[in-house]
């Protein structure tokens, strides 16, 4: 009998072993965790985080309704300083850009939102002039290092697209049928990726503007791709909330291997839901069933 990779996986972390990688795949090694805040105050259900290479990373300290950012430095995470604001009563995912500033999505108003490095409001996404449905309901989003923002509208089974000026520039409907795409990301050069839950397959948006799927069905090493990343190598990183671990995937579709599995300690996560990469090595994991934030060094 053959068991599923993410199966093990989970197996592996109530061993208290983090699972094997496949050749060729990335390692995580664990580098610093995060439990509290500046005060003290202990995070409650994080499901987002955003990273840049100066070294930041801010936290959508879920539950708690709240934005925490914090700074590493040579393995060393500092701060933790409070941002709540009232258009952000229960932030769920983050991104953010290269001038420190960040985009967040809520999970109560559905609303993008805008905030400054300094932790000020900077306005909503607009999302009132977009063609089609009626009603877009913001499930996910990718913002990338164009400044172009692209929006998974779950009412609309679509994606739409905004410039840096938060114009809108195009929408994308996805293939028609019984899919449910949970993530979506695009790599700032012109690829635009999506992940479907029900197949647990990728797809890719292609040049004539269809969508083609990546590879085939991963259903054999993940269980519920919940967020979906890319690094400079081409490679694409699918957090398995379900299946409690990171699967690595080439740019082809083709499996590369897990990472982390089921588990309290550090090292292992329990229902991951965001991950970033800060473009050094790092990879900075919304661990939200451990209320907690997990940061790994890739090699």
């Amino acid at each position: 009998m053959r068991i599923r990779p993410h199966i093990l996986a989970a197996l592996a972390g109530l061993l208290g072993t983090s699972a094997p990688a496949a050749a060729g795949a990335l390692s995580f090694t664990p580098v610093a965790v995060i439990v509290v805040d500046k005060k003290g105050a202990r995070l409650a259900a994080p499901e987002g985080v955003g990273c840049d290479a100066a070294g930041n990373i801010l936290v959508a300290d879920t539950q708690n309704g709240r934005l925490l950012r914090y700074t590493l430095k040579n393995g060393v995470v500092t701060a933790g300083v409070e941002i709540k604001l009232a258009e952000l009563p229960y932030p769920r995912q983050v991104a953010l850009d290269d001038h420190g500033d960040a985009v967040v999505l809520d999970g109560k108003t559905h609303k993008l939102v805008r905030v400054g490095a300094d932790g000020t409001f900077k306005g909503a996404l607009d999302m009132k002039r977009v063609p089609g449905s009626p009603i877009i309901l913001p499930v996910a989003f990718s913002l990338d290092a164009t400044g172009s923002l692209y929006v998974l509208d779950s009412a609309g089974n679509r994606v739409v697209a905004f410039d840096g000026t938060g114009a809108f520039t195009r929408a994308v409907p996805f293939p028609k049928g019984p899919g449910l795409f949970t993530a979506i990301y695009s790599d700032g050069k012109g690829a635009l990726y999506a992940a479907e839950a029900k197949t647990v397959a990728l797809f890719r948006l292609d040049p004539e503007g269809v969508w083609a799927q990546v590879g085939d069905s991963l259903s054999g090493y993940l269980s519920f791709p919940a967020h979906l990343t890319g690094d400079a190598a081409g490679r694409l990183f699918v957090v398995d909330q379900h299946g409690h671990g990171v699967a690595v995937v080439n740019h082809d579709g083709s499996f590369m291997g897990r990472q982390l599995g089921l588990g309290w300690v550090e090292g292992l996560v329990y229902y991951p839901t965001e991950i970033c990469l800060d473009g050094k090595g790092n990879v900075v994991v919304a661990d939200r069933g451990n209320n907690r934030v997990q940061i790994f060094a890739s090699h």
